[in-house]
């Protein structure tokens, strides 16, 4: 095929929108109960200060943005925000992470914008000071969890939060499930965004976002033309994992029976279908791939370029 009849897509991995307020779930669950920190003075001290708006957000709003206006750059590879929160986590009583006690917390949410509404219960066994045993204790605190996240309300408005809340075990599937987040709670379509960016970045569950108006939505676009693409057809429901198997089974290639999408067979000419039939194959066995073990002078690579996007807060 070639010209007007080659098919093109225009897709997106999410959407995009107006965000209102952020929600830190580790303050949530600090406010809750379920994560605890530690006796020491220190975090004492720490938490006295946060309490009384000694925050990272504070900060930010006083002394970060200013600096910015003011056409201040930081000179490194890494993020003004990152080296201006590491340097007053040093050197003043801010609390952080490393005032938790995990002895005593049962739940808590991963630092970072890669644990965008995770909440990880501190299973026994899983983790080295984990409190919660598996089984029933294990469900009882999920289900404890959900219930009081559906229950969230914006203390300004007094509306609930209404944002989708997924387990485990209704979000992932595969060999590595059990490494994912216990709850995902993604109430973006609703204008806010469950994450904890600093740990504790305000002392208040929810507050208004720093240095952003907007973010991400989890319903994307889909957009296609061309043969065999029918015209005029609106899809509903599709998922970004349905991708790739339509897009194979148009080039005409065997799609492999271990793929979690399917063939979009509502946006294909009935006639194309009917003369092509979706056609797999096996996928290729564990033993007949080849794994590939990084070394220790790319592991660090991959942790710089990592801390460089702001994912994670990493030292050599």
């Amino acid at each position: 095929m070639g010209g007007e009849e080659t098919p093109l897509f225009i897709i997106s991995d999410h959407g995009f929108g107006r965000l209102r307020k952020m929600i830190d779930l580790n303050v949530w669950l600090l406010k809750e109960g379920y994560l605890v920190l530690k006796k020491r003075v220190s975090t004492r001290l720490s938490h006295f200060l946060w309490a009384k708006g000694f925050t990272h957000e504070a900060l930010y709003r006083r002394l970060y943005i200013p600096l910015v206006k003011r056409g201040y750059r930081y000179k490194s590879d890494e993020s003004l925000i990152t080296n201006f929160t590491k340097f007053f986590s040093r050197r003043f009583a801010l609390l952080t992470i490393h005032d938790v006690d995990w002895s005593r917390t049962r739940a808590f949410c991963n630092v970072g914008v890669a644990g965008s509404g995770q909440i990880v219960i501190n299973v026994k066994g899983k983790f080295p000071y984990g409190v919660v045993s598996s089984g029933k204790e294990y469900e009882e605190l999920r289900t404890e969890l959900v219930s009081k996240l559906k229950r969230l309300r914006d203390p300004e408005t007094d509306q609930e939060i209404k944002g989708d809340i997924f387990t485990r075990d209704e979000a992932y599937t595969g060999e590595y499930t059990a490494m994912a987040p216990d709850i995902t709670f993604l109430p973006m379509n609703n204008e806010y965004l469950a994450m904890s960016i600093f740990g504790f970045t305000s002392n208040q569950v929810m507050s208004r976002p720093l240095g952003m108006s907007a973010h991400h939505k989890r319903k994307g676009i889909l957009f296609g033309k061309g043969v065999p693409l029918r015209s005029g057809v609106r899809v509903e429901g599709a998922r970004i994992l349905d991708l790739f198997p339509t897009i194979l089974y148009i080039m005409g290639i065997k799609i492999p029976q271990d793929i979690d999408g399917k063939v979009l067979q509502e946006i294909i000419l009935p006639a194309f279908l009917e003369t092509n039939p979706i056609q797999f194959r096996e996928a290729p066995s564990a033993s007949k791939s080849v794994a590939h073990t990084s070394t220790a002078e790319e592991e660090k690579d991959y942790l710089k370029k990592l801390q460089r996007l702001g994912y994670i807060d990493w030292e050599e």
